[in-house]
């Protein structure tokens, strides 16, 4: 969690991002450092012609307003993260 908690800090503290996005198959940590977790957004990974969908949960922390604004597109599009989500 401590890893987590830094990682959040120092995003925050650079203050160029709009987002922060985690994968996971465990529920509950992330929720703990503030993250929510995005039941409808469908992560695709692997090959880009023919993605496969993620087994892993995202859980996402919106930091902008810009981030707050586009929130209904992580929820109603899926995101294509690349070969793997790590």
């Amino acid at each position: 969690m401590q890893l987590v908690q830094s990682a959040r800090h120092y995003i925050e503290r650079k203050g160029d991002a709009d987002i922060i996005i985690f994968h996971s198959t465990v529920n509950g940590f992330y929720e703990q450092a503030g993250f929510e977790r995005m039941d409808d957004l469908i992560t695709l990974i692997g090959d880009p012609l023919n993605p496969e969908k993620s087994p892993e949960t995202a859980f996402m922390l919106f930091l902008s307003e810009k981030g707050k604004r586009g929130r209904k597109s992580f929820e109603t599009r899926p995101l294509y993260f690349g070969e793997k989500t790590w």
